[in-house]
């Protein structure tokens, strides 16, 4: 349901308003690294690129490409879809470890990192490579008790994974409110494992990677002044 929602945008916003989804396809490049039609990766990076687009890019208006799909196709909605995607409108963005797989009832538990909470979700999907103690970016919408997983994730090295909740435990002590950035950051070092396959991991995924790029990480423009918890 979610995925077909977020297909039929992504067809109207790229009919009615494709500047928009170049300049977002640019932003993103900038901040993760340019993807090739050869890469083994290349389908993983544009389903990334085209999520990052619908849920956080903003038109002049401050508006996310959902909330323009739903004000323009008003008229055409059912109530049901207006249900849907306005949950679409308000996902949990997070980094997220797997604490329990149960493919019988198709559900993963996960661990939100960020705001310490644990989260069911129903997912009929053969997610193939996941085990527990797998940490990713995703993000979830609420569907009922549980929630479901969009397509689109970043499954992080399992090398990384000290480095990804020390840094994110830093950040909270420090007060951080936004961890966009920072899922952008690793993004850019999943980008970079792949590149230089040579280079130790543990070498990418560290603090003097993130010193060294992580001030140069930019969201998306017109963003709120605010960040909702």
């Amino acid at each position: 349901m979610y995925q077909q929602h977020l297909e039929n945008i992504l067809t109207y916003m790229n009919e009615r308003y494709p500047e928009e989804l170049e300049k977002s396809r640019r932003w993103f490049i900038e901040q993760c690294g340019e993807v090739y039609e050869g890469d083994e990766f290349f389908e993983e990076r544009i389903s990334n690129q085209l999520d990052w687009f619908a849920f956080d890019w903003r038109n002049a208006a401050g508006e996310i490409p959902i909330r323009v799909y739903m004000n323009e196709k008003a008229e055409s909605l059912t109530s049901e879809d207006r249900e849907s995607l306005e949950r679409m409108c308000n996902p949990i963005h997070s980094i997220f470890e797997v604490k329990k797989i149960a493919p019988k009832k198709n559900m993963l538990v996960l661990f939100d990192l960020v705001n310490r909470r644990k989260y069911e979700v129903f997912e009929r999907r053969m997610l193939h490579g996941i085990d527990k103690k797998n940490i990713f970016e995703a993000r979830l919408i609420a569907n009922g008790e549980q929630f479901i997983m969009m397509n689109a994730f970043v499954m992080h090295p399992s090398a990384a994974g000290k480095f990804i909740k020390k840094r994110i435990k830093c950040m909270v002590k420090e007060g951080v409110k936004n961890f966009k950035p920072l899922m952008l950051m690793l993004q850019k070092m999943w980008v970079h494992r792949y590149r230089y396959t040579k280079v130790d991991l543990k070498l990418i995924y560290s603090d003097k990677f993130m010193d060294e790029y992580f001030h140069g990480v930019k969201l998306p423009p017109n963003q709120p002044t605010t960040v909702e918890e």
